[in-house]
């Protein structure tokens, strides 16, 4: 038994190693997606804070702007062509929001890769 125990306890910085992979550090003032628009639809002001996402889509859309898709009504849009793909995790800096058609539309600038 006492060896069991022994093993246990060794094998738990390997597994809290790699459960910690899947965190990405950054400032963002929101830390993900979620917090993100729950924030929206509580009406806070997130003009000129940052927002960590991760790109579930990149559409260009008949806007002639590209959308970063970051879940069923966030819509991060530009102008100018993102240099990230579906799957990346991001940072932008909030500059205005809206909605349209039940959606929250933002545009952004100062988009970072993590």
């Amino acid at each position: 038994m006492k060896i069991k125990k022994l093993f246990a306890i060794s094998l738990l910085p390997i597994a809290m190693n790699l459960f910690s992979c899947n965190e990405i550090e950054s400032n963002a003032d929101y830390k993900n997606e979620v917090v993100f628009e729950k924030a929206l639809n509580d009406g806070e002001d997130v003009v000129d804070k940052t927002v960590q996402f991760l790109v579930k889509e990149v559409k260009f859309t008949v806007f002639e702007e590209y959308n970063l898709w970051a879940g069923e009504h966030l819509n991060f849009v530009s102008k100018t062509e993102p240099e990230c793909k579906k799957g990346d995790h991001v940072v932008v800096k909030v500059t205005k929001t809206y909605l349209f058609l039940g959606s929250h539309m933002i545009e952004y600038v100062d988009l970072t890769v993590l």
